[in-house]
């Protein structure tokens, strides 16, 4: 009733001020129609049609001060709708604010049947109405069919309507100027139709995919269904799948799927359209990471008939197996080339190289089935190959036991007469016993072989603890005896073996005992050989080259003096004339050593057949035949089966009480000892707190200087002192109680660490720095060898460079680490006096620091 009395005093409001004229030139338009589905009034959706109407004032001077407009809403067939409720918006100014005194929106029935008529107005005080010329939107209004349908091919019109029924549109102007009706170009009919089920739609459909044929595509496919039909995704052609109700689409690719040409067709579905709803096409496109090869630099020499190989190294970033072979090798040996391993081997003919020898090109490749890449090595096939001797370097060495090391002749063209070798090793770690004649003398026959060991006049008192004299001559004068051979086809043959007792000292644990060739004059380690273009004439052959155990560092120094570990002096190379030939440098020399095996390492007690089960019938069996047929029964790994045998942890080995006790164990009456290894921890020492990531049973930390640490870990006990120079801290409790985290705080620099579980066990600590840090070097100054350490918080690369005060680099250290404290050691002995500076570059981190080198 409010809206219709609104209406009547409006409709009065108007009345008063009509002037009836024919127009001046004012319009109500309908402007555009949302909601239509192909142009036509959808009547089974539920959705929404709304009706959107412009105002155009052809008045360029006044304003409308009142407006009235109605629209009747008509439909055939009987169809009936309902009015929604946004009728009343007004879009050019502060609507419906224009008209202050009166602005109204009603809906009634014209025919009394339903409210099919809409009506606008308004009325002005001092607003602003209709402003003078004013062309755009103005109002709107919607309806709804529904969703019942049930009226396609019906009709639906808007026309143009007044309230009361009978008058016309009127808009006024005032009393000065008049009334004037709007043209209106209606009525507006519309079609009624029933739309048919709809097909979903993609929201999401992407249209290319694929990467790196080792990477699982997943694609993420989704739809909507406007009527809210439930939704199946299915692939209908194409490779890969996809979950029907999550629309993940899924493919695992192959190397096949290289450069092939391959696609998917994704549909989306309600059920209700027999699969002939929209699709998608879905094209994949794959890669490969071709594998890489590197050829180890150099031309390897290899004497005629003998055996040399050179190194290379592959990687495959992807997940694609690789293959290496054999390519193009020239010139074609009459020798033998292979791959074994990570190595070219040449096993040449003693024909291979010709008369001034020969650079063999050999193409070494690899590939994944789909790319292929190469490199290249050289060998040198010489007529004439300097000798090369090596100290063999043992591993896994048990203490305690016998240790056979052999000294081989590698390589050698030449005949031999005889050779002088001067060994140097650590007396307190090995036990010197017998040196053992080796191929020359078993195979050939040599006349003469002899050794000494023990203190050497002629290196004073800087002879080292251990000296070994090994001396063979192959022709003695005795007669018509001769030996077979001078030469041994093919090389490698060993020379002797030395046989060492190693010691039972266990501090000597995991440590490396070097055994190296030494030199206390110019005659040490040299080799007497026939030239084969002279084979009359005896020749004395010194060192050329003399390599440390790693096979890698050359440490050969004519000018250091004797006694020395480098090699022949200077000195020795003078001389000539048919009295006294100058000695030539025709020898290379490998040092070699035993390495100490670690006690952890060793293997399980009662494990004697190795075979990864300890404690089991089979190795009663072996063990027990050990007592009867001796010690040849250990036929796997001598060292290892021997130590296995400690069963019952005495610290002896091939006892009877070992036996005992193993086959108590095997029938259930005693327990075995277990293995003893160290847990894994890592600590962190940052802002003056000590923490540890494991759950730990009693803590040992010695801290520099005086220092009142402070307990954090509540339910240990502390007890510290300070000894004079640091302050000793135990973290400990005698109840069965652990303690993880932060544990103790103090201000001051941590000498050491130890910590361990409440069983006793020992542990293996890792320093996890809180940041990226690099320290001073150790000690500054130095003389020869000093450590740099940093830390680093995160795994990854590192670079240490070192260089002298001009900006050259001098040395440089890099790789991959695991988070925590690394340390480099840089020996800088061949380098001169001076400041030196060392920068440490990382993924996230750099800095530089200074060191003196003082010699």
């Amino acid at each position: 009733m409010k809206r219709i009395s609104l209406m009547l005093a409006l409709f009065l409001t108007l009345s008063f001020g009509m002037a009836f004229a024919q127009g001046n030139g004012s319009s109500v338009n309908l402007d555009a129609v949302d909601g239509l589905q192909g142009g036509e009034i959808p009547t089974n959706l539920g959705a929404d049609v709304t009706f959107h109407f412009g105002y155009t004032n052809g008045d360029g001077a006044n304003k409308a001060k009142g407006i009235t407009n109605g629209y009747s809403l008509s439909a055939t067939g009987g169809a009936t709708w309902t009015n929604g409720a946004n009728g009343d918006e007004f879009s050019f100014g502060p609507a419906p604010g224009n008209f202050d005194l009166v602005w109204s929106v009603n809906t009634f029935s014209w025919d009394g049947a339903m409210s099919d008529t809409i009506g606008f107005g308004g009325s002005v005080m001092l607003g602003p109405g209709l402003p003078p010329g004013y062309s755009g939107p103005a109002v709107y209004f919607t309806v709804n069919f529904g969703t019942g349908g049930g009226f396609d091919n019906e009709t639906f019109c808007v026309d143009s309507a007044y309230y009361p029924p009978s008058g016309t549109w009127m808009w006024a102007y005032g009393s000065t100027v008049g009334s004037f009706p709007p043209s209106w170009q209606g009525p507006h009919c519309f079609g009624l139709i029933d739309v048919p089920n709809l097909c979903p739609d993609f929201t999401a459909a992407p249209t290319s995919g694929g990467g790196d044929h080792c990477d699982l595509v997943v694609l993420q496919y989704a739809a909507t269904d406007f009527e809210g039909d439930p939704i199946t995704f299915s692939v209908t052609a194409g490779v890969g799948s996809i979950d029907a109700n999550s629309g993940q689409y899924t493919y695992a690719p192959t190397l096949a799927d290289v450069g092939a040409s391959l696609g998917a067709t994704i549909l989306a579905d309600d059920g209700l359209h027999g699969g002939a709803c929209n699709t998608v096409d879905l094209v994949l496109n794959f890669t490969n990471v071709a594998p890489t090869i590197v050829c180890c630099a150099g031309v390897v020499p290899i004497g005629q008939g003998n055996t040399g190989s050179q190194c290379f190294s592959t990687n495959d970033e992807d997940c694609d197996p690789s293959t290496v072979s054999l390519g193009n090798i020239s010139p074609t040996p009459a020798g033998n080339i292979y791959i074994s391993g990570n190595n070219v081997v040449f096993e040449t003919d003693p024909t291979d190289g010709g008369a001034a020898g020969t650079i063999y090109t050999v193409e070494v490749c690899v590939t994944d089935g789909v790319d292929e890449n190469c490199c290249v090595v050289e060998f040198n096939v010489l007529t004439v190959e300097p000798f090369e001797v090596q100290i063999e370097k043992t591993h896994n060495t048990l203490q305690g036991m016998h240790v056979i090391v052999d000294v081989t002749l590698n390589k050698g063209s030449e005949e031999m007469g005889g050779y002088d070798i001067l060994i140097a090793y650590d007396a307190s770690a090995l036990h010197f016993q017998a040196a053992i004649p080796g191929d020359f003398h078993t195979q050939c026959g040599w006349e003469y072989f002899n050794y000494r060991f023990g203190p050497n006049g002629n290196c004073g008192n800087q002879c080292p603890s251990g000296l070994l004299r090994v001396v063979a001559i192959a022709e003695t004068n005795n007669g018509p005896n001769h030996p077979l051979c001078l030469k041994i086809d093919p090389l490698p043959a060993v020379l002797f073996s030395l046989d060492f007792v190693v010691s039972n000292d266990r501090t000597l644990e995991c440590m490396y005992v070097p055994i190296r060739f030494y030199w206390a004059d110019c005659g040490d380690n040299s080799i007497a050989y026939h030239p084969a273009d002279d084979p009359l004439s005896s020749v004395q052959g010194v060192s050329r080259y003399v390599i440390d155990f790693d096979l890698i560092g050359h440490i050969e120094d004519m000018f250091t003096g004797f006694p020395t570990y480098t090699g022949v002096q200077s000195e020795c190379l003078e001389g000539g004339g048919p009295d006294k030939p100058v000695p030539i440098q025709f020898v290379d020399f490998l040092n070699g050593g035993v390495d100490i095996v670690c006690a952890d390492s060793i293997d399980d007690r009662g494990d004697i057949n190795l075979n990864g089960n300890s404690n089991e019938i089979a190795d009663a069996v072996l063990f027990s035949n050990y007592f009867v047929h001796g010690i040849g029964v250990f036929n796997v790994n001598y060292q290892g089966q021997v130590a296995a045998t400690d069963v019952n942890a005495d610290g002896l080995t091939l006892s009877v009480a070992d036996l005992v006790y193993l086959i108590r164990i095997i029938v259930g009456d005693a327990n075995p000892y277990p293995k003893l290894g160290a847990e894994a921890a890592s600590y962190a020492y940052e802002n003056g707190v000590m923490s540890v990531d494991s759950k730990m049973g009693a803590a040992f930390v010695v801290i520099e200087g005086n220092v009142n640490p402070t307990l954090l870990a509540t339910e240990m006990e502390m007890n510290y002192a300070f000894d004079g120079r640091n302050t000793r801290v135990l973290v400990s409790k005698i109840d069965r109680v652990g303690f993880e985290g932060s544990f103790l705080q103090f201000d001051g620099r941590v000498v050491s660490v130890e910590f361990a579980t409440y069983d006793g066990t020992p542990v293996a600590k890792t320093v996890i720095p809180r940041s990226y840090s690099l320290h001073q070097n150790y000690p500054n100054p130095f003389n020869g060898m000093t450590k740099i350490a940093f830390g680093m918080p995160f795994g990854g690369d590192y670079s240490l460079t070192i260089y002298n005060v001009t900006g050259q680099k001098v040395a440089n250290f890099s790789g991959s680490a695991d988070a925590g404290q690394i340390t480099v050691d840089w020996d800088a002995s061949n380098q001169a006096s001076g400041v030196y500076f060392y920068k440490l570059d990382t993924d996230d981190f750099t800095d530089t620091k200074k060191m003196v080198y003082l010699k």
